[in-house]
Parts: C-alpha cells; structure tokens; sequence
C-alpha cells in the first residue's frame, strides 16, 4: 500500500488540494446566505490552504526553490491565521474574551524569527505547531457550539464537522517538515509516512472532504427550515447522496486517466531512455572491447614468450607498441607472476608502484590464476576512469608465466559526450560518480554507501553528500538534486560499474499533469453542478410556495365575491361593480339598465321537493344564465332566490327585449324536481339625476309590481317618465 501511494503522490497532493477547494465553495455558500461575515474567513482560509497545495504539486511535479517555499510558506501561515479568525470571532459572537488583532504580529514574529536562525523548516514547523493546530482546534469548540444550538440532523454533522477539525488539528501538527527543535526533529511527515505507511496529505484530504460535506449538509438543512419545506428537506438529503457519489467518482475516474495517461507516457519514456542507455553503453563497449581483444592477441603471439625468456626484445616490444597504437590505450605491459614489468609500452616500468597499478591488482591476480580479467579503475592520480583488461600467456606445457595488459584512459569520452542532451553518469562500485557531463555531479557519492573512501585524499576531495536517497537497481521514479526525473541504471558487463542516465520530469508533465488537468475540470464543473443544483431546488421550491400563495390568494378574493352555492357574483361583489357602471354610465352619458328577478313561488319548491332540491334549482339557473346573457359578469346573485343583471349600453327598451328572451327561455327549461320553473322580472334604466340607490329601488319596485301583476312576466320601472309596459304571460 504504501509504495503505491508513493507512487501517486502528485495526485494525492491534487486531490488534498481539491478537498479545501470543496470546504472553500460550501463554506462561501454558507457565508453568502447566512450574512456571517466569520464564514468568510473559513472560505478564505480553505481556498489559499488549496491553493498551497496545488503550489507545493507544481514544486514536486518541475522543481522546488528556496524562494518558491518561501512563497509557499507565507500563502500557509496566512491561511492559518485566517483559520484563528474565524474561530476568534465565532467567539466573540459568544461574547467570551479574545485576544485582538495584534496577535498575528505576534505570529507572524515568531514564524520570521525562527526561519531567520534556524532555517525555513523551522519556520514551517512553527507556523504548523502555533497557528495552524491552534486554528483548527479552535475551529473544532466553534463546530461544537453550533451543535448545541442544532436540532437533527444538523446537530450530527456540526458533530462531525467538530471531529474532523480535531483530527485535522493533530494531522497539521503530524506534518511538519523535519527541523532542528523538538518534536519536529523526530516526529515529522517523513515519520507519519514510515508509521502509518500513509502521506499525511492523503488522510489529511479525507478528513478536509468530510468537513466540507458536513458544512455543506448543515447549509441544506437550515435553508430547509428558513423556507419551512420537508420536501427541499428531502430532495436535499438526496442531492448530498448523489454529491456523496458524483464527486468521488469525478475523482476515481480522473485518477484511472491519470494513471493510464501516466503509465502509457511513463513505459515510453523509459523505454527510450533504456534504447538511449543501449546506445551508450555501446558507445563505452567499443571504447573496452578493442583492448580486450587486442590483449589475447599480444598474450598469444609467439614473440612474447621470446620477448619474456630475453631471447629477442625487439619483436615483442614492436608488438607491443603496435597494440597500444591500434587501441589508443594508454599503457600496454607484461607482467610476470611476482608483479614485475617484464616490458612496457607507453610509460614506465616503475609504474606497477603508481596508483592505478595498485589499484588494478585485482585484475593481475585473476589473470595469473589463469583466466582472463577487465575491470574499471579510477585512477586517483589523473582523476580519471580507466579501464584494464588482461590476459594470461602460456608456454609450451600450457603454464601461466606472465600476463598481458592494456589499459584505456575514458577520459575522452566525457568530451565525446559532454553534448549528449541528458545527464550520464558513469558509477564505480562505491557510488561514487567518475565520469559525467554534469560537472556538480563529478566525484559524488550517486547514493549511499557503507564504503569508506578508500584514502584520505579521496575523504577530502570527494563530495560525501549522496545524490539520491537509495541505490538505484534498474529503473525507477526518482528526485535528483531536488528534480523529479526517470533514472535507469545499467551494469557494465561482469563488473560492478555502472552507467545511469536521467530523464528529466520535465519529459513526463504532458502525461499525468494532463489527467490531473482533466480531473480537476471534470471535478470543478461537478462542484458547481451540485451547488446549483441545490440553490436551484431552494429556488424552485420558494418559487412553488410563492404560487401557492398566490393561488391561496386568489381563491380567498374569488370566494370573498363570489357566491358559494351557484358560483355568481356575490351581493358585495355586485354593489362594487354597480357604483363602477353607475359612475361611468353617468360620466360619458352611456345608457345603462338594471334587471333583479327572481324565482316564482320558490317556497313551494322548498317545501314539495326538499331544500336540497331547491339548491339544485338555483344552480341550474344560475349555469342557464351564464351561458346566455351578454356579461355574465356583471350577473349576480342578489339573495335567496333573487338575481341582478347589470347591462351597461343598453336602454330600456333594449333590456326589455332581452329579458323578454330571458324569460321564454327559463320557462321552456326543464329543471331536476319540479320541471318548469319561470320568473319575475323587474328593469330599470339609468338616468343623470339618478342615485345608485334610487336605481336599484327603481328596479326592486318593477319586480314587486311584476310580483303582484301574477308572476312570470316583465315590469318596467314604474317610476319613469316613459309609459309602464307590462308583458303578462298568464297565457
């Protein structure tokens, strides 16, 4: 589990980030609806602390500076302080005692003067131990608070919430960076790693995304109580089940891109740098294998044994002389078994006693066992690699009485490759870097070694400090000097040397940093899904209740004119709508008639069919006028069984003859109980002088005349100037 994760630690970074981006958005939701100014801080706080580590991915994904964690550091310490503040002034919303404002000069005096003398590890650490933990700490008693002022659901996540601040508080205090003070020097983030086998930024990005999601919930549910809805209640308990779902599964499927991404550019890069390597350790082969060939061939000419015996000088050594031409070696000699130079070629016999004779003892003593040997040797006196290979000569009775040797200077190969595109390195047996075409890495330990050096001079000139953490075996994911990059180590032939080449992580950014683009596109756009989709179930659920109140609204002005049993127009109603057609009837000089009637001998029905069936009637009468009258409108129901009709344009004689229609009409319908109903009706017409009140006992005097003149007919108001017409239909 936990070489896995190292493998995935820029994606752990990512997603750590990510976490106080989601706490920064629900927490600036909660700020922008509750009007908490204290909120904002918290939304301030989880945005920069986000951004800080998405800074510190940069810095792990490219390279890392001292002024790039100084950046790094000052975005951390003020997120911290933030954190401080929101807690401070939940505070003293609860009216308890705080320090004021000059405590972050204090703060920001202590992080200063512990990176002043102690490094920006220390101040890291303090920014951590002083701030950040008394931060989320604080942040955690606020969480607690709220939750006994919750009820429900709410109360259990500002418990959660409470928990995760806690837990939150221990991890920054669990991941500072190694520093020289207690505990830092021992108990540090490289120390929660080994123990738990997890990055602290991984836990720490689960505990950031439960927070954020119990804020979130506490948001939901007290905008649930403001707009007194359980059906936003419930639809926002499964939005935070579907946002418990979508945003995870955003994430798992940007990491299986960004893995597969990574692994599909990862295998092509090192499979080139594995061709490159090929390529160079032919280069270096054709540098060794001539000698080694030569070699045998010096240690099986008949001249040599001649040239060892002192039989005949001149012919070996112009053998020997030619092979080390032919090679380009450096020095080519006999040695017999008792370590003296019987001949040599381009330098000395008292060279067995220099410093890369000695060291290439080794390859004597094999080849005067029997068997040919080659080695690499660094020559401490030139401060370069050489290379030696040696081979046993024989006599007539197959016996090793000597051995031929050659050896190669590579110090031409730094100069042939001082332009290779990519850092080289060519490794002794103890880690120690003798020839590249990096000059910082020249003489440096590649990794550690219990080796000591092997002399003083070495312990003096040589660089101690190893390059690498670990010994590299093949290839692997390493950081080099503080750069990220793809190391591929290859052992040169039966030797422990080794040549390594680096791919610089600057080769691998288009893979993962693609995926992890895409991831954090795919998961923004399902953040801000999920918080519209809640603002937006709020929004329609507010919109709902409004129609339903204006609905409400509506029916209860609808029922205040309207009359319950037949559904016309109420006398209220009407006597408005009379003052309205009496004022404007008198102001253009318009005509206008008043008709009440009523139902003839409406008792009898009562009392022969029942009250019910008297009811029935009326509403039967009321749904034949409504469809037959010009302005059903301006038709009412004046009380019992008494009607009003207003006509605006019409004057008596035009209201006559349409009541006249009236009247045949009803008496031809055929109503439930007792079949034919008729009625009375009595009309007024409207004139200048006229009152409201005038014309509406006009109109009652027509009915009553119309009442006592047998029923079932027409009476005009009898009040005017014009004759009475009567209309008697006893017929």
């Amino acid at each position: 589990m936990a070489a896995f994760l190292s493998t995935q630690f820029d994606f752990i970074v990512f997603f750590y980030g990510l976490s106080f981006i989601l706490l920064g958005a629900f927490s600036l939701t909660t700020a922008r609806s509750s009007k908490v100014h204290s909120w904002w801080n918290l939304s301030l706080f989880a945005v920069l602390q986000g951004l800080n580590e998405w800074l510190t991915f940069i810095a792990f994904m490219i390279s890392d500076t001292n002024s790039f964690a100084e950046v790094r550091l000052v975005l951390m310490t003020i997120s911290y302080g933030l954190l401080v503040e929101f807690a401070r002034q939940e505070a003293l919303r609860l009216r308890v005692r705080m320090p004021g404002g000059w405590i972050y000069f204090a703060y920001a005096a202590m992080v200063l003067i512990g990176g002043g003398l102690y490094g920006i590890n220390t101040a890291d650490a303090l920014s951590h131990y002083f701030i950040g933990t008394v931060g989320a700490g604080a942040t955690a008693f606020v969480f607690v608070w709220y939750a006994s002022r919750f009820e429900g659901v709410q109360k259990l996540f500002a418990y959660i919430a409470a928990v995760g601040f806690v837990s939150y508080a221990v991890i920054v205090g669990l991941s500072v960076p190694a520093a020289p003070m207690w505990p830092a020097s021992e108990i540090n983030r490289e120390w929660f790693a080994i123990t738990t086998g997890l990055p602290p930024q991984f836990v720490g990005g689960l505990i950031i995304s439960v927070i954020a999601f119990c804020v979130w919930a506490i948001w939901g549910q007290r905008l649930s109580m403001e707009i007194s809805s359980n059906q936003y209640a419930g639809r926002f308990h499964r939005e935070i089940l579907w946002s418990l779902a979508m945003i995870p599964a955003a994430l798992l499927c940007g990491w299986a891109l960004t893995e597969n991404m990574g692994a599909t550019y990862r295998n092509s890069v090192e499979m080139g740098t594995r061709g490159e390597l090929d390529l160079l350790a032919s280069r270096i082969r054709g540098e060794t294998t001539s000698i080694e060939g030569m070699v045998q061939v010096i240690a099986g000419a008949p001249d040599i044994p001649r040239l060892i015996r002192g039989e005949d000088q001149s012919d070996g050594m112009r053998l020997l002389d030619l092979a080390v031409d032919a090679t380009g070696a450096e020095l080519g000699y006999v040695i017999d078994p008792a370590g003296r130079i019987v001949a040599a070629s381009g330098g000395h016999k008292d060279m067995l006693t220099s410093m890369h004779d000695v060291a290439a003892a080794h390859v004597h003593k094999k080849t005067m066992s029997g068997a040919p040997a080659h080695g690499f040797v660094f020559d401490a006196e030139s401060r370069n690699p050489d290379y030696y290979a040696s081979y046993p000569i024989r006599n007539e009775r197959n016996e090793v009485i000597s051995a031929a040797v050659l050896k190669k200077s590579l110090a031409g190969l730094r100069q042939d490759l001082h332009s290779y595109d990519k850092q080289f390195f060519l490794v002794d047996p103890d880690g120690i870097v003798v020839l590249t075409n990096n000059p910082d890495m020249q003489f440096r330990r590649m990794w550690p070694s219990t080796e000591p050096f092997r002399t003083a001079e070495d312990a003096a000139t040589l660089q101690d400090q190893p390059a690498l953490e670990k010994e590299v075996i093949g290839g692997s994911w390493e950081t080099l000097n503080g750069e990220r990059g793809y190391i591929e180590r290859r052992f040169l032939g039966d030797t422990r040397w080794s040549i390594v080449i680096v791919e610089p992580v600057q080769e691998v950014l288009p893979s993962r940093t693609l995926g992890i683009a895409i991831t954090l596109v795919i998961t923004i756009g399902t953040l801000f899904y999920v918080l519209a989709r809640g603002r937006s179930i709020a929004d329609s659920i507010e919109m709902a209740k409004r129609l339903e109140l204006q609905e409400l609204a509506t029916e209860l002005n609808i029922r205040a004119i309207s009359d319950s049993l037949t559904g016309l127009n109420n006398r209220r109603r009407f006597d408005e709508m009379l003052t309205v057609e009496v004022l404007r009837a008198q102001r253009y000089a318009t005509p206008l008639s008043l008709v009440l009637f009523d139902i003839d001998h409406f008792k009898k029905i009562n009392d022969n069919f029942g009250h019910l069936t008297g009811d029935r009637v009326l509403v039967q009468l009321s749904d034949f006028l409504v469809n037959r009258v010009p302005n059903s409108d301006l038709l009412a129901r004046w009380g019992g069984e008494e009607f009003s009709l207003l006509l605006p344009g019409y004057n008596a004689q035009m209201a006559r003859n349409l009541v006249e229609n009236l009247r045949d009409m009803i008496s031809d319908y055929n109503f439930e109980g007792p079949g034919r109903v008729t009625c009375s009706f009595g009309v007024s017409e409207l004139n200048s002088e006229m009152t409201v009140e005038q014309f509406v006992a006009r109109a009652d005097a027509a009915l009553y005349l119309a009442k006592q003149n047998g029923r079932n007919r027409i009476e005009m108001d009898p009040c005017s100037d014009d004759t009475l017409i009567s209309v008697d239909t006893a017929a």
